[in-house]
């Protein structure tokens, strides 16, 4: 699920963004852009594993973006939780090439969560 609504609730009740860790990054998708890809998928392929386009984002530049001047706290990782996420048979990691700050602030207005 997407953190981008549990920051918006954070900084609305507690002035505050929680931050796993500042290293993390993150694949991201909208709404839009997930059902555009299906939308692709079952009017023009046949068969076979389909891997959406998707843009990482470093999660410390998302939470920065996503506070809007709310202090942003680093709350640490949970067991076993992953730095970088990995998707089979596509790319390695989300490590990178990173998402810009004008992407990172066009995908909050899409969400419309600023």
């Amino acid at each position: 699920g997407s953190v981008l609504p549990m920051w918006k609730r954070e900084r609305e009740e507690r002035g505050t963004v929680s931050l796993t860790d500042p290293l993390m990054t993150r694949y991201v998708i909208t709404l839009r852009e997930a059902a555009s890809f299906v939308l692709h998928v079952v009017e023009h392929e046949k068969g076979g594993l389909h891997t959406p386009p998707m843009r990482v984002v470093r999660m410390a530049d998302l939470a920065a973006a996503a506070s809007c001047g709310a202090q942003v706290v680093t709350v640490g990782a949970r067991v076993g939780e992953k730095l970088h996420e990995q998707l089979d048979g596509c790319r390695n990691s989300s490590q990178g090439p990173f998402m810009t700050r004008d992407e990172i602030t066009a995908l909050l207005y899409d969400e419309a969560l600023v």
